[in-house]
């Protein structure tokens, strides 16, 4: 299971190019990172290789996570404007750089769960169709969300229909509840 921390989709900042910029590592920005860095990948363990890459202070990776997590509040960036910011930025600015994205990321991502550390699929359009036909919730808010927002939910419903069992209520959930890989995949229905 995902820890439960203080789940939060606000942006992150990160100071450097004599300016402070927001980050926001929602699935719309990790999804972009994934086209750009793994697009035949299948699991999320891509992710986890280009984070450590970003703790070894490697300037593409560095770039490419900016430019992923500044595209909430800046649409019409490329790759190449973060690159051309990151050539204005001072060596203080670039040794401190990886730490405050690292930090971004696990605000948004969390401690790595059950499903992802044994390598399963993470299928955006199931992960989409239970969003929004499961959950109820719109599109527009899926691609505003986090994995924590994404795995808290799930936790919670889990609780909530392991608790109505218990009491008898009629849902139709499995007695153990849902986890994140049940309903990514839609089991137990």
């Amino acid at each position: 299971m995902i820890q439960s921390h203080l789940l939060t989709t606000e942006p992150s900042t990160v100071r450097f190019a004599g300016a402070t910029w927001s980050l926001i590592f929602d699935f719309w920005a990790i999804r972009k990172l994934g086209q750009r860095y793994a697009p035949e990948a299948t699991n999320l363990d891509w992710l986890k290789e280009l984070m450590a890459k970003v703790a070894a202070g490697d300037i593409e990776a560095i770039c490419g996570c900016l430019w992923a997590g500044m595209l909430r509040e800046n649409p019409a960036l490329t790759f190449e404007d973060v690159l051309a910011l990151l050539d204005e930025a001072s060596f203080a600015d670039l040794v401190a750089l990886p730490e405050q994205i690292l930090t971004a990321m696990r605000d948004a991502y969390g401690a790595a769960g059950q499903a992802e550390e044994q390598g399963e699929p993470w299928d955006w359009e199931v992960a989409l169709a239970t969003w929004v036909k499961e959950w109820g919730r719109s599109e527009e808010e899926f691609w505003r969300a986090t994995f924590r927002t994404f795995a808290s939910i799930s936790n919670g419903l889990a609780k909530l229909y392991k608790s109505t069992t218990k009491t008898g209520a009629g849902v139709q959930a499995p007695a153990e509840g849902y986890n994140l890989l049940d309903l990514l995949t839609l089991r137990g229905r």
